[in-house]
């Protein structure tokens, strides 16, 4: 349930950070509302009745979708990202991500979604990182095509992780931009609500 609640909440993360450098989603990311949904009728259906079909498919499919949608945002944050290590970071963690997602499937219900778990905190981390990425753009070289939505997400987020010196992303910083993906205020559908 932890890891279906916080889908929810990175979905709409997603299409938020996804505006500030590129408005088109990937087709992975498309795939993980549906899949988000499938798992969601699995686990009510699981939870009605002792005698469900096993929970692991449908959570490997969600995680299949998360592992879309965190090798997009770490793509996204190695274009924007000045620095090479922010990149490299971020296309590691991906790698691993998407490595991690294919093994829910293959668990009991009970590893499958403590390993779910894991993947959904990964794609936290990476929406986090691809928002380092843009925040640390130079400030002469505004987000193309910001709107005000967009601005008052790049401020809440410059308030709630302060920037490092050029190139660094110390520990601190991935973690308070985890917990900002974590635990913002997300619009049900995007940054313009519409």
């Amino acid at each position: 349930m932890d890891a279906l609640l916080r889908t929810q909440r990175l979905v709409q993360a997603a299409a938020a950070i996804r505006s500030l450098s590129a408005p088109a989603e990937t087709a992975e990311e498309t795939a993980l509302q549906p899949t988000l949904h499938a798992a969601e009728q699995a686990v009510a259906g699981a939870l009605s009745s002792p005698e469900s079909a096993p929970l692991a498919p449908a959570l490997g499919q969600l995680g299949g979708g998360h592992g879309g949608a965190g090798q997009a945002a770490a793509a996204r944050a190695a274009q924007y990202a000045a620095g090479l290590r922010l990149g490299a970071a971020a296309l590691g963690l991906a790698a691993h991500t998407a490595t991690s997602s294919q093994l829910v499937a293959a668990e009991a219900d009970a590893y499958a979604a403590l390993r779910l778990r894991q993947v959904v905190e990964n794609v936290e981390q990476l929406l986090g990182l691809e928002l380092l990425a843009v925040t640390g753009a130079p400030a002469s070289e505004p987000v193309a095509g910001a709107t005000r939505p967009s601005e008052t997400l790049l401020a809440a987020f410059r308030a709630a992780v302060p920037a490092g010196g050029p190139g660094v992303v110390p520990y601190l910083a991935l973690r308070q931009a985890a917990a900002f993906v974590r635990g913002h205020g997300w619009p049900a559908a995007g940054l313009g609500g519409a």
